[in-house]
């Protein structure tokens, strides 16, 4: 690992032991993403998966997405991560295959991002980057843009509603946060502040890369 992978991995570095952690264990805080398992239905919802499909999960954290895939879809699952104890307990996309993904981008106002944030506690370790880039990365690899959405009102609707949870009830004993020690507040915090200063997005995209018959790939609706 270089020097910047290392300091990823160990920001999520928890000490939870993967030898001994049971799925119901890990259930409130394996969908490490911005609305959970609200996001990963919206995202799926747009994908014809099948028991015959073959899934890479790329930053797979935990798991959580990819047992909540091979369970509703029964299809064959991969996940890769940089945290080591992720990849204890839990880059190829083939011809006719499709590539989404649901990430935080940055929002149309340029100002720096406030840190610590849930993915980075320093701007070091953060790789923000627009929409576009994607987009050209996409592009470079022989991907097409198939959709763009814009979830901030959704995001932000969901954190709303996770605050007032915690404030009525306190926090969970199991979740997220629990991979971000006693900085979870400020960071979650920080997220929202730059969700509403329009300095982040959190975006859905799908891609689709046609086979090697030029035929589009099928299980795409």
């Amino acid at each position: 690992m270089s020097e910047t992978e290392e300091a990823v991995a160990c920001h999520y570095t928890t000490g939870v032991d993967p030898e001994t952690a049971l799925p119901q264990d890990l259930k409130a805080g394996d969908e490490f993403h911005t609305g959970g398992v609200a996001a990963t239905d919206r995202l799926f919802a747009q994908l014809s998966v099948t028991e015959g499909t073959r899934v890479l999960d790329v930053g797979s954290g935990i798991g959580g997405t990819s047992r909540y895939v091979a369970d509703h879809y029964g299809a064959s699952v991969t996940g890769v991560d940089l945290t080591p104890e992720f990849v204890a307990t839990a880059r190829v996309l083939a011809p006719g295959g499709v590539l989404a993904l649901f990430e935080a981008m940055a929002g149309l106002v340029s100002d720096p991002l406030m840190f610590p944030l849930p993915w980075s506690a320093v701007p070091e370790t953060s790789f923000v980057h627009p929409s576009e880039t994607h987009k050209q990365a996409a592009e470079r690899a022989g991907l097409g843009l198939v959709q763009e959405t814009d979830h901030s009102d959704f995001a932000l609707a969901y954190l709303e509603e996770a605050f007032s949870r915690t404030a009525e009830n306190g926090p969970s004993p199991l979740g997220i946060h629990l991979t971000m020690s006693v900085t979870a507040p400020e960071k979650f915090k920080n997220y929202v502040a730059n969700l509403k200063a329009g300095c982040l997005r959190p975006t859905k995209m799908i891609f689709k890369k046609t086979g090697r018959s030029g035929k589009e790939d099928p299980w795409l609706t």
